[in-house]
């Protein structure tokens, strides 16, 4: 007995998805994010493993970021990174550590923010709080 394709797609394991050709886990699927975002179009600067990586940032909270790059590196992995606040009269970057905690394919990779001196996390709630622009991805 042959199955349509649609049997074949209904078939997926929970949590997946189909676009573009491509199957990828969905991110943060069922999981509630505790800090708000704003949509932000920034440059980042980021290293991993000796290798020095510029991006840009779709979104930001106070606990991550959103990194749109059709080169996500692997979950998990640990990077330095550094970017200006638009509008932060500091002429300093905004520098610590992420990991990345969920990729998609082609797309780009979440990072949560894993270390920060408490001036530049204050910079970046600051930014965030004059936000006009909540994003509810």
């Amino acid at each position: 007995m042959m199955m349509g394709a649609g049997a074949i797609l209904n078939a997926r394991p929970p949590g997946l998805s189909i676009g573009s050709g491509l199957c990828y886990k969905k991110p943060m699927e069922n999981r509630k994010r505790k800090d708000t975002r704003a949509a932000a179009s920034v440059e980042i600067s980021y290293e991993h493993r000796g290798h020095c990586l510029n991006d840009r940032i779709a979104d930001l909270s106070s606990g991550g970021f959103y990194i749109d790059t059709i080169h996500p590196l692997p979950e998990n992995s640990v990077i330095s990174f550094r970017f200006a606040l638009p509008g932060d009269e500091s002429e300093t970057p905004v520098s610590g550590e992420g990991e990345v905690a969920w990729i998609q394919r082609m797309q780009g990779m979440g990072i949560r923010i894993t270390r920060m001196s408490d001036e530049d996390r204050k910079r970046l709630e600051a930014y965030l709080a004059r936000s006009e622009r909540p994003v509810s991805r």
